[in-house]
């Protein structure tokens, strides 16, 4: 199914980076990013958007903004390996789920390596 987004779209996908950021931001600026960016489809943008806000302390600039985009696409598309950011995540969902005296269940070898390394317990206290 192809799905033809359209520029509203495209300025709810970006509508957080404005949040997150207004006092860095014109209605130009806001125009720029939009006609910009508008070729990356929404579901892809606004994952993108969501990664540089957790991530950088300033407006990310376009070329930022389209590394990331990539980035989620090839994840979307499952062309790419997760990077240390997402693996930290799923460790720290699965602390919040079973705690320290749970058993974790990762498919991933590298978390399951890490693991072993560190030792589920003393992960769970890095998480406190």
């Amino acid at each position: 199914m192809n799905y033809v987004w359209n520029d509203e779209d495209t300025l709810k996908a970006i509508k957080p980076l404005f949040d997150a950021y207004s006092q860095q931001f014109t209605v130009e600026k806001l125009e720029f990013y939009k006609k910009q960016l508008s070729d990356i489809p929404p579901y892809i943008l606004m994952a993108a958007i969501q990664k540089v806000i957790d991530t950088l302390q300033f407006l990310p600039t376009i070329a930022e903004i389209r590394k990331a985009a990539h980035t989620m696409a090839d994840y979307a598309n499952h062309h790419a390996k997760p990077d240390w950011s997402v693996a930290w995540q799923k460790l720290e969902d699965e602390v919040r789920r079973i705690g320290s005296y749970g058993h974790p269940d990762f498919v991933d070898p590298y978390l399951i390596t890490v693991i072993a390394r560190i030792g589920w317990a003393n992960i769970c206290r890095t998480s406190d």
